[in-house]
Order: structure tokens, then C-alpha cells, then sequence
């Protein structure tokens, strides 16, 4: 299991199929991904990447590269 923070709009599109994404029981903001051989580890990495240019200090964030349009 792998938790990060999404916006909360995202929260309820993400978390309302069900597996593998769960909303965690801490933070207004928290979602769980269950790990296995279904993960879209691609997905998933940007998902971590959003939630770390969202948490971290911004000198921080701006040094994480954008992902190019249409991938």
C-alpha cells in the first residue's frame, strides 16, 4: 500500500471505483493505492508526482519537470 494527497477534487473520481484506490483514514486529502501486478505503475507515478509538487516548498517543486502534453 502506497499513500499520497491528491486535490480534493480529484479525491471522489479517483477513490469512486473502488480498487485499487481507497480513501485513507487520515487527511482530507489522502488516497491509498493497493500495490500488485494490476498496477498502472504510470499512473501511479504521476499521481506521486502531483502530490509532490503539491506538498513540497516550491523552490522544490519547480525543480520536478513538467510531464509533456498528451502522455
Amino acid at each position: 500500500m502506497l499513500t499520497f494527497r491528491v486535490p480534493v477534487d480529484d479525491l471522489l473520481g479517483l477513490t469512486a471505483g473502488g480498487f485499487p484506490f481507497l480513501r485513507a483514514d487520515w487527511g482530507h486529502n489522502v488516497v491509498a493505492a493497493l500495490l500488485g501486478e494490476h498496477t498502472d505503475w504510470t499512473e501511479l507515478a504521476e499521481l506521486i508526482t502531483d502530490s509532490y509538487r503539491e506538498m513540497a516548498p516550491k523552490f522544490l517543486a519547480a525543480q520536478v519537470p513538467l510531464p509533456a502534453p498528451g502522455s
